[in-house]
């Protein structure tokens, strides 16, 4: 476990560079929540894995809830502004919910009606949540940094599985896998956590860092040589008529 006088010190004394690189994380992310809910509505689909989806509405919604530990408690400007971003994650990924239940409840196994649908991601989002809780109170993560890095994870680790079940792009997008790729290991476990102190830079972070970054590029790789989807813009040459 860190100890929080360390890491907020480390913060302040890189404030200027974490906040560049982590304004750069939180707009690709973005990229990823907002543009994947579009695609979702493009192609009647849904862009975000159901198992990432749950993990970001859990982390995100309970680091909104602690917003009196944030601005009374820590008081660290860095996650203070932490919580209006964390705030607006909110929107799609609610919307997605909604994709994944209307648009593609069969594809993930939730049932064949609406409502079947809507009752199985609730019951599938409870206990994301408590297995959240259950992480974050077994690290002592009191600056909810090992809780960005699983999350950070999750963004890539269910993407090559939804592709080869669609066998196609269907719901999915090079510009969002781009974002990751960039994102969820080079600037997020090269650039802006190991300016946070020494526990972020072991080599097990490093490790860590590096497959989350393959990975990525790998996925994205995929997708490029993958079926184009009818609603594909990025190759519409291949698009059928």
């Amino acid at each position: 476990m860190y100890q929080v006088a360390e890491v907020s010190a480390n913060i302040s004394a890189n404030e200027a560079q974490l906040a560049v690189w982590g304004s750069i994380s939180m707009f690709l992310a973005y990229v990823q929540m907002f543009y994947g809910a579009w695609v979702g509505f493009r192609d009647r689909s849904y862009a975000i894995p159901i198992a990432a989806n749950t993990m970001f509405f859990a982390h995100d919604s309970y680091y909104t809830y602690l917003h009196d530990y944030w601005f009374h408690t820590i008081q660290t400007p860095f996650v203070m502004n932490g919580w209006y971003q964390m705030a607006l994650y909110l929107i799609p990924e609610l919307i997605i919910a909604w994709q994944i239940i209307t648009y593609g409840r069969r594809e993930a196994g939730l049932g064949t009606t609406w409502l079947q649908g809507f009752v199985s991601y609730v019951a599938i989002q409870i206990g994301v949540y408590i297995l959240f809780l259950w992480f974050r109170e077994m690290t002592g993560d009191p600056l909810y940094i090992d809780c960005f890095a699983v999350s950070v994870v999750f963004s890539n680790l269910f993407n090559i599985p939804m592709l080869l079940r669609r066998g196609s792009r269907k719901g999915q997008s090079l510009i969002i896998a781009g974002a990751l790729l960039i994102q969820t290991g080079p600037i997020a476990f090269f650039m802006v956590w190991p300016a946070m102190g020494d526990r972020f830079r072991t080599p097990l972070w490093m490790v860590v860092g590096a497959a989350n970054t393959i990975l990525a590029a790998v996925y994205f790789y995929m997708l490029w040589k993958a079926p184009a989807y009818k609603h594909d813009t990025l190759h519409a040459d291949e698009v059928p008529a």
